[in-house]
C-alpha cells in the first residue's frame, strides 16, 4: 500500500495518497476499511497489527488458527516547511 503510518495496534490507521485518514479495524468478525464500509476479509475472530524492520503486519486468527499478512512498508509523512499545512 503507497501509505503514510500513523498508529498501529488493534487498527491500522494511515494516510493514503490522497491524503485522506482511513482505517483497518475489526467490525462485527470482519476486516472493514474506513470511511466507509468496504469489506476486505470475513470470519475473522481476532485482528491486531504491529511493526517489524520498518514493515507493518497484520495477524489474522481464523478457527483457531493464525495467520499474518504484510500490510505494507511503515513510512512516516514528511512535513514540507514551505508548504502550508491544512
Amino acid at each position: 500500500m503507497g501509505t503514510y503510518f500513523i498508529e498501529d495496534g488493534e487498527s491500522y490507521t494511515y494516510l493514503d495518497n490522497e491524503n485522506i485518514e482511513r482505517s483497518l479495524i475489526l467490525d462485527n468478525h470482519r476486516l472493514v476499511r474506513k470511511p466507509g464500509f468496504e469489506v476486505m476479509l470475513c470470519q475473522i475472530d481476532d485482528l491486531s497489527f504491529f511493526q517489524k524492520d520498518k514493515w507493518i503486519y497484520m495477524k489474522v486468527k481464523r478457527k483457531q488458527k493464525n495467520y499474518q499478512f504484510l500490510v505494507g512498508f511503515m513510512r512516516e509523512k514528511e512535513i514540507n516547511e514551505e508548504e502550508p499545512i491544512s
